[in-house]
């Protein structure tokens, strides 16, 4: 018989560790009485026993009774798709996509394998960006970020020397400690570019888009414009993802250029990753799928 996961869990860490050692049903248990503190934490355990242990997690996710209820099935599996990008090595995924696509005429598991994939199907391909932002001074953090990229793009990291020869690609305000990488399309033409830096919270809010992006906002010459545009896509208990515009203007008689922005931050790791996108190379739809791939 089961036992029951723990509800006095005094850190994050415990919870982590109850639930990872916790069956497939009562994680779903969890995530029904979660009032959404944890929801992204169980739909990581859930696909990464979906993984490892396919058929024994399909199982449950068709016959436990909490399945039963239609609205949370829908959210369970969604929050499935939604993860398996980011969960196990490139051989697991494409290793559970083959076998999910095997069972879509299933009788007793199709509809289930039909739903997890979804658009991951038609977009297992695209590749995952793994960039590190490693820090060039000593006493700065370094992170690795993920970021999907339209089909054929490519990321190279920009030396020193160029920062100041693309602008508007610039992000010239960030921390001059860790690097700026550029983005090109698939027909190699530089699109956008990725920044990163670390951010001090003020008085304890770590939250403020004003705190947060403080080196971004203000600049005459450079700037994310975050006080006009900012329309949030995606929200956890650890930060935003957001649109914005950018806009340079190299002198006050000179047209500004404006871009598409995005930038999304981490409360918990006090940083934050800053893209600016060519206007008239990247649709506002691509810009918006970039966004909502972003994973500290």
């Amino acid at each position: 018989m089961n036992s029951p996961i723990s509800t006095s869990v005094t850190s994050e860490q415990e919870f982590l560790s109850n639930l990872e050692n916790a069956s497939t049903s009562q994680v779903l248990q969890k995530l029904k009485e979660s009032d959404g503190g944890y929801t992204e934490d169980c739909f990581s355990v859930l696909t990464n026993r979906l993984i490892k242990f396919p058929q024994d997690t399909l199982y449950v996710l068709k016959y436990d009774k909490l399945m039963n209820d239609k609205d949370f099935q829908q959210l369970v599996l969604s929050g499935i798709k939604t993860e398996l990008p980011y969960r196990g090595s490139d051989e697991e995924r494409n290793t559970l996509y083959q076998y999910l696509e095997s069972i879509t005429t299933d009788k007793e598991y199709g509809q289930i394998a039909s739903d997890i994939l979804g658009e991951q199907a038609e977009n297992k391909e695209k590749p995952n960006r793994q960039i590190e932002f490693q820090t060039e001074e000593l006493g700065q953090a370094s992170s690795v970020i993920s970021i999907e990229l339209p089909q054929g793009w490519k990321i190279q990291k920009r030396e020193q020397t160029q920062r100041a020869e693309n602008k508007p690609l610039a992000l010239a305000s960030l921390n001059p400690s860790y690097p700026v990488y550029d983005i090109y399309d698939k027909n190699h033409v530089l699109v956008g570019a990725v920044g990163y830096s670390t951010y001090e919270p003020y008085e304890g809010d770590r939250d403020s888009v004003q705190i947060v992006y403080s080196a971004l906002r203000l600049g005459s010459v450079y700037r994310f414009d975050t006080d006009n545009k900012y329309d949030v896509i995606q929200t956890t208990e650890r930060g935003t993802t957001a649109l914005t515009t950018v806009i340079f203007q190299d002198g006050a008689n000179s047209e500004p250029v404006n871009n598409l922005g995005v930038l999304a931050y981490d409360n918990e790791k006090e940083c934050f990753v800053a893209i600016e996108l060519e206007a008239s190379s990247v649709s506002e739809s691509q810009a918006l799928e970039i966004a909502k791939s972003i994973r500290f």
